[in-house]
């Protein structure tokens, strides 16, 4: 699974944003999943972080949907 991410999805990630700011929301996670054993206030900074990116890759993949399929945003109730 390590070299699936490393390989591919690092890779793929570079010219898809919305893949990329996937993969950033959930590096956020995993470091704040680390941290929080810690209770480092930096914790705050990247639940901000991971959920700033989770929004902004799942825009973009809507965008990108919607693109290939007009009307698709009301199909599936998002506007």
């Amino acid at each position: 699974m390590k070299e699936v991410l490393r390989d591919v999805v690092g890779k793929i990630a570079w010219s898809h944003p919305a893949l990329m700011h996937v993969v950033l929301a959930l590096s956020c996670a995993h470091q704040r999943r680390i941290y929080s054993t810690l209770q480092l206030p930096v914790c705050n900074s990247l639940r901000f972080a991971e959920a700033t990116h989770w929004g902004k890759g799942l825009r973009l993949h809507r965008q990108h949907l919607s693109g290939l399929r007009p009307g698709l945003s009301t199909q599936v109730g998002m506007r």
